[in-house]
């Protein structure tokens, strides 16, 4: 353990603990950041991915009906046959 002796110490310990807290305060506002983006860019994809799902059954009932319609059987779509 290392003892004050005068007030010059005491200040100079001061000032090195508040450096330290303050580049520790600015590390860790830089990491909550970098968390951030990550999940935005998660949240914009799984946001995407819901769309483009969508767009897809639709457009896979759309096929499935012009082919059924053309006197073909509905082999696009994920429904089960009407006798189940």
């Amino acid at each position: 353990m290392t003892k004050i002796r005068n007030g010059d110490t005491i200040d100079a310990s001061l000032a090195s603990l508040r450096a330290r807290v303050e580049r520790l305060e600015e590390e860790s506002a830089h990491l909550a950041r970098e968390l951030e983006t990550p999940s935005d860019v998660v949240r914009r994809q799984g946001t995407a991915i819901e769309t483009l799902e969508r767009q897809l059954n639709l457009l896979l009932e759309q096929a499935a009906e012009a082919q059924f319609e053309a006197g073909g059987q509905a082999v696009f779509t994920d429904k089960p046959p009407p006798h189940y």
